[in-house]
């Protein structure tokens, strides 16, 4: 059975309905609690639970818009090179018409995204703080594209899309695993899980396809930014912004903001121990990225890979 006839029977906008908050579902937290490090600071312990609620609702309100931006600015974007077959690879028909249908997904997960937000808001009465407008993909995507001539850019965007849908997934399996999460959210979450473990395995294929088909030129020019990229996709800089945030709301005091910040994130490294490394790592072992041995040696200089 090909993509396209799974996708018709599985995908979440087809055969899923409406996800409504229940008033009787409303128990839990809005956000998995081991997802967010400064609920468990000694000094925000000592704020009480509607501190708790307050950061784990306004932290979901910060998933739900990355997800939003993410997968409308970014995913879709990028997909749609693949959609009008304007790279140096060529794509076939089916793979086209798979890439299509992806688009359709990851819309509706925007769509989803944003009515979670609402309904939680309508619920609870927490407003949204100030939202990022902008996500560590996206930030890093646009910092690496200065570095590279144009004709490089939509190759490379292919590429980063690939990487974060194969990270996005572990992600959502991860937040699953939390048994204080509210039902509604984790009934979100699987939905979103049902469409990314598919979208997983095709842009695996799609990078298998992509990278083998690149000239020396292109896997050079890309290959030796790609662990510069990584370093600064998995950072946690727009994190620590927005945690900072949420302390400040709390009318917490700047010097204990501080060290609550500097405790729960100055540790924060990009190594070859980060939890998303190894399956990125894997992606490009799958998919013959490492099989360049340029690309391969700029890992290793950065101490990216062992």
């Amino acid at each position: 059975m090909d993509y396209q006839d799974v996708w018709e029977r599985k995908a979440t906008v087809r055969s899923r309905p409406r996800k409504v908050l229940q008033i009787v579902e409303n128990k839990g937290y809005y956000y998995p609690v081991s997802h967010q490090p400064i609920c468990l600071h000694d000094h925000v312990l000592k704020l009480g639970e509607l501190a708790r609620k307050f950061i784990l609702t306004q932290s979901l309100y910060k998933y739900s818009n990355d997800i939003a931006i993410v997968e409308t600015s970014v995913v879709s974007k990028a997909s749609l090179h693949v959609v009008k077959n304007i790279l140096p690879v060529p794509f076939d028909f089916a793979t086209r018409i798979s890439m299509s249908s992806i688009i359709v997904d990851e819309s509706y997960h925007a769509y989803v995204a944003l009515d979670t937000m609402h309904q939680i808001e309508m619920t609870t009465g927490i407003t949204p703080l100030p939202l990022p407008d902008d996500i560590e993909l996206s930030r890093a995507m646009q910092a690496i594209k200065l570095k590279l001539k144009a004709k490089y850019h939509i190759v490379f965007e292919l590429i980063a899309v690939c990487i974060a849908e194969n990270i996005l997934t572990k992600g959502i399996v991860d937040m699953l695993h939390e048994e204080e999460t509210n039902q509604f959210l984790q009934n979100i979450l699987k939905d979103h899980l049902a469409d990314e473990g598919r979208h997983s395995g095709e842009f695996q294929m799609i990078l298998a396809k992509l990278w083998n088909g690149l000239d020396e030129d292109y896997k050079q020019k890309i290959g030796l930014l790609l662990p510069e990229f990584l370093q600064l996709y998995l950072n946690n800089e727009i994190q620590k912004m927005f945690d900072r945030k949420i302390l400040e709301a709390l009318n917490m005091e700047t010097k204990i903001i501080d060290q609550v910040i500097d405790d729960t994130h100055s540790a924060y490294k990009v190594t070859e121990y980060h939890p998303m490394m190894k399956n990125i790592l894997k992606c490009f072992e799958n998919t013959g990225v490492l099989n360049h041995m340029e690309t391969k040696k700029s890992f290793e200089k950065m101490g990216m890979f062992c």
